[in-house]
């Protein structure tokens, strides 16, 4: 577009989640131009400096919130084991990570994302607000080819609309602003806190640890002092106890355990918090089960003991509605009247995006508010599916009969949240009509939400960031208007991995095969498949545990099998198949992701006692072992293997592959296509090598025998040729074509017999001819 600069990548939010998506995208492709936005003057997003205070920590200790390739050490930062990290220790951490990973020069300070418009043709333009002066912003526009918003649910602070609020005479602040109110600490008698979870606690506890009294004020019609909790999530059962979790909620035996163990649980906090040892601290006894909190936190993570500042009269706790406010007098309906030299509010934070997406009415998941006669079914149809797993959320208490949303409060107005495993709209057919593949897709769209801090960063088994997953939505063909999933369906999952440059981050064989399958829950499911014949099978269909047959199996148009398939003679999996366990043939293997088609997933090994073709978008979480031919053609999608193959034939390469170790007896023949660039860990070849076009070896290239490169080759460890026998040295060689592209790279480079008939060398460490 003229006028406008475009860019590869911008990432909203400079917090835990962008660094890691921008980190990540920059190591896969580190030629691209990306843009991170932060509407602070530093890095951190929750944790930027402006929004620290004196005391703030987090709810972790040292160990607990870290990028697994960056540790935080108590040498470097100080923090000891078993303490809970301070924020101003998590804002240096940051922004170190930014530096170690050449994201920082990347970041546009004070720029804030106003809107996000979606192009017919794929990509966004992104208006941005930046700040000239304090009291100055100049507007302008990006465009850029994927979208990443990882602005977190803690963006904006939500100030509820008061009555009297224009006569208040004290100051009035929301707890993210108070690093700009720090003066209080020093002027102010008496301060109010207003809310009743974790940020009115340190708010609370802020102020009277200096010596100030604090009135406490939780409503009476809202849900009282909260609990410590985790947040749940709906798909917990793929953590490998879905069968005991089965028993548990959906028993009468399991049930009664369940509420036991909370029972103890609550009984256990209330006694370690003594909640009855004070008229004071009984007021902060919580109204309601903790097994049905959710997400509200209040972790006592402070220097003293919070409820002794209770004890001791420091704190006030005060249940009432705020009828209103004048001059310096909080009025409340139990008739008390609260004189205050400054007001907080603890009061949390608006559910809703800080930028707008256009057009209006796009559906990216995100919480909105309904249009008049939105259908309800797809709350009723995820409603009853949690039910019916957990039938004892059918019996939930009323914390409140008189709870009320505050006024100003919009969330009660709003959709929920309906992002494809907390990350994706699943409606993003509707603004394009490609198939959806994160940001390896021409669709050009992501969005992240993190959930909570627990999630800060995914298992890096599964990918390092949302910026390199690969996901697949469900598509529905010939449906003009598909239904929508919500974040209760049984997940659509296609691809999940990512290949950072050393590989380290992609799936071994170890790893448990806990990501869910390709088909929505509605669909029909089968018991195990077993023939003394061939089986050939269409979906949508979910095959419970194994597909096994003495001849051929073809699996095909959206199949799922939670075990594994095996064969003696051919097996062909084609159109959307997912096999969350090994692939094993006495015959060829033959997985078909190609053009037109669903990709193959096998979340298992493949091996085969003849070759083994892969064509289009295909996965292998783990090894490829065959006792013939490997041919990856990854034309038309991307091939990648998250183990080693292993061949005992030859390897022929074409297209976008990548692969952790390819290890082959025969020759390995690889064949980049223009523009593309076909990925390695590790090779080694004892049959001889020909490389065409353009390849990256993240370790070492070995190579016994002929090697041919046309093309540009660069390897990251050692280049290794050497002749298959010493009989043979006269007959090998090391051939490289001279032309204006060539070019090899690599740390040292080793030749046995020399390269283009010029003597035999090592440690070279670049070649241009």
């Amino acid at each position: 577009m003229a006028g406008i600069d475009h860019v590869d990548l911008v990432v909203v939010g400079a917090g835990w989640f962008g660094l890691a998506g921008a980190k990540t995208y920059l190591q896969i492709h580190p030629e691209a131009n990306i843009v991170v936005l932060a509407d602070n003057e530093t890095i951190g997003g929750v944790w930027a400096n402006d929004r620290l205070y004196p005391g703030l920590k987090t709810n972790n200790i040292l160990g607990a919130l870290e990028y697994s390739e960056f540790p935080m050490t108590t040498e470097k930062y100080g923090v000891k084991p078993g303490e809970y990290i301070p924020g101003s220790v998590i804002h240096q951490y940051l922004e170190d990570f930014a530096k170690e990973y050449n994201v920082y020069d990347k970041i546009r300070f004070v720029s804030k994302a106003l809107s996000a418009e979606h192009k017919d043709g794929g990509g966004w333009i992104i208006t941005i607000a930046s700040s000239v002066s304090p009291a100055n912003f100049d507007e302008y526009k990006i465009s850029t080819s994927k979208l990443i918003v990882a602005t977190g649910l803690t963006s904006e602070a939500f100030v509820p609309s008061l009555p009297g609020t224009e006569n208040f005479a004290a100051p009035l602040f929301h707890a993210k602003e108070f690093p700009n109110h720090l003066d209080t600490l020093e002027t102010a008698k008496k301060v109010c806190v207003f809310g009743g979870a974790k940020s009115s606690y340190d708010m609370a506890y802020a102020y009277a640890s200096k010596g100030i009294h604090v009135d406490w004020i939780i409503r009476e019609s809202g849900h009282g002092p909260g609990w410590m909790s985790e947040s749940p999530c709906i798909y917990g059962d793929y953590d490998g106890y879905g069968t005991i979790r089965s028993w548990l909620h959906g028993t009468t035996a399991g049930r009664w355990f369940v509420d036991k163990y909370w029972e103890n649980s609550n009984a256990e906090i209330k006694m370690v918090n003594n909640y009855d040892g004070h008229p004071e601290t009984a007021k902060l006894k919580p109204w309601s089960n903790s097994f049905f909190v959710g997400s509200m936190l209040s972790i006592l993570n402070h220097d003293t003991d919070i409820f002794e500042l209770l004890r001791k009269g420091v704190i006030s706790v005060h249940i009432g509605d705020i009828v209103n406010l004048s001059a310096n007098t909080v009025n409340l309906s139990n008739g008390d009247k609260i004189q205050t030299d400054a007001f907080v509010c603890a009061t949390g934070w608006k559910h809703i995006p800080p930028l707008e997406f256009l057009p209006k009415g796009i559906d990216l998941g995100l919480p909105h508010t309904p249009e008049p006669g939105e259908p309800d079914a797809l709350i009723e149809r995820a409603d009853e599916e949690i039910l019916a797993r957990f039938p004892r959320l059918r019996d939930q208490p009323i914390s409140s009969k008189k709870a009320k949303s505050m006024e100003g409060t919009p969330e009660g107005k709003l959709e929920p949240f309906r992002l494809f495993r907390f990350m994706v709209s699943a409606q993003i057919h509707r603004i394009s009509r490609y198939r959806f593949y994160g940001l390896h897709s021409i669709s050009l769209y992501v969005v992240y939400v993190p959930i909570s801090s627990t999630l800060v960063e995914p298992p890096r088994k599964w990918f390092s960031s949302p910026a390199t997953t690969k996901v697949q939505i469900p598509e529905l063909a010939d449906t003009e208007d598909p239904p929508a999933y919500t974040p209760y369906d049984t997940p659509a999952q296609s691809i999940v991995s990512v290949a950072p440059p050393d590989f380290s981050s992609l799936p071994s064989s170890s790893s448990p095969s806990n990501i869910p399958s390709s088909i929505p829950s509605s669909i029909p499911i089968s018991n195990p498949v077993s023939s003394s014949r061939s089986v050939s099978l269409s979906g949508p269909l979910r095959i419970l545990d194994s597909v096994s047959a003495s001849s051929s199996v073809t699996l095909y148009h959206h199949v799922t099998v939670t075990g594994p398939v095996k064969s003696s003679s051919k097996v062909h999996l084609y159109d959307d198949v997912t096999v969350e366990g090994d692939v094993k043939s006495s015959s060829s293997v033959v997985l078909d992701g190609g053009e037109e088609k669903g990709g193959v997933r096998i979340l298992g090994t493949v091996k085969s006692s003849s070759s083994v073709e892969m064509t289009g978008d295909v996965y292998v979480q783990e090894d490829v072992k065959s006792s013939s031919k490997v041919v990856l053609e990854g034309v038309g999608g991307l091939v990648r293997i998250g183990g080693k193959v292993d061949a005992s034939g030859s390897v022929s390469i074409k297209g976008r592959v990548e692969v952790e170790k390819v290890e082959s007896s025969g020759k390995i023949v690889i064949q980049s296509l223009e523009k593309q660039k076909v990925v390695f860990g590790e090779l080694d070849s004892r049959g001889g090598m020909e490389i065409e076009g353009d390849v990256e070896i993240r370790s070492e290239f070995k190579a016994s025998g002929n090697v041919r490169i046309i093309g540009r080759l660069h390897v990251y460890g050692d280049f290794t040729v050497k002749a298959m026998s010493k009989s043979a040295l006269a007959q090998n060689s090391l051939w490289m074509e001279k032309d204006d592209t060539w070019e090899l790279r690599a740390h040292d480079i080793v030749s046995e017999f020399g390269y283009n008939n010029q003597p035999a060398f090592e440690r070279r460490m670049n070649i241009f001819l």
